[in-house]
């Protein structure tokens, strides 16, 4: 399960810097859930294309589940691998 330790909602622009449009009758106001908090579950039953394409990495198989794309997942896989193997060689520098 990918966790994430808080939900950050200063990002949260306000009703006057929104670019959106509301249809007639439906407001701003009407599209903050402020309560809501994502759940990112990867199931116990994955599905044997999502470990081939995936191997052990939780942000391609959650990817890959969510959307149904091959092609999504791989990007989101290449960005990780990318990302980790920075991570551990700032590391190494160190």
């Amino acid at each position: 399960m990918l966790t994430t330790p808080y939900i950050v909602t200063s990002g949260r622009i306000n009703e006057r810097e929104t670019l959106f449009t509301y249809e007639a009758g439906k407001s701003y106001q009407e599209y903050q859930l402020l309560a809501f908090r994502p759940e990112f579950l990867i199931p116990s039953n994955i599905p044997p294309e999502v470990e081939q394409l995936c191997g052990e990495d939780q942000e391609c198989m959650f990817d890959f589940i969510q959307t149904g794309s091959a092609e999504f997942a791989t990007e989101t896989l290449q960005f990780s691998t990318v990302y980790n193997t920075s991570v551990e060689a700032s590391f190494e520098s160190e």
